[in-house]
């Protein structure tokens, strides 16, 4: 119990991001930035076919070669992680790496619901 509370109590002081599936909302930048996040976030919508992605036809292999192909290294497992998470919205802010990111993913999916990612202001 005490070492769960000072766990807590170090996420709740703490001014870096905690890990991808908190449930405090934050999500964890990596070395990608915010396009990391968004594409962590663009996984898990992937794999639960939401937010415009409902027709998605590509097995997780496909995408994460999809993606690495286009610049953005994915793995299998990255791919397949995905499934466990789900989804948190309006996380990330419109700066170019994450504009040309969704650019790049609503080439090959024009329905995907853009507006869920970007971080209301």
């Amino acid at each position: 119990m005490a070492s769960r509370k000072r766990a807590r109590e170090k996420v709740a002081h703490s001014v870096s991001p905690v890990s991808p599936r908190s449930t405090t909302g934050r999500r964890n930048l990596t070395k990608d930035g915010y396009a990391g996040v968004a594409k962590r976030v663009f996984l898990a919508a992937y794999q639960k076919r939401i937010w415009g992605l409902e027709g998605a036809d590509m097995s997780q292999r496909e995408l994460a070669a999809w993606l690495t192909e286009r610049g953005h290294r994915t793995s299998l497992s990255a791919v397949k992680n995905g499934t466990g998470d789900q989804p948190e919205e309006h996380v990330v802010p419109a700066v170019p790496e994450v504009l040309a990111f969704l650019e790049l993913i609503k080439s090959r999916w024009p329905n995907i619901e853009t507006d869920r990612f970007w971080i209301r202001v």
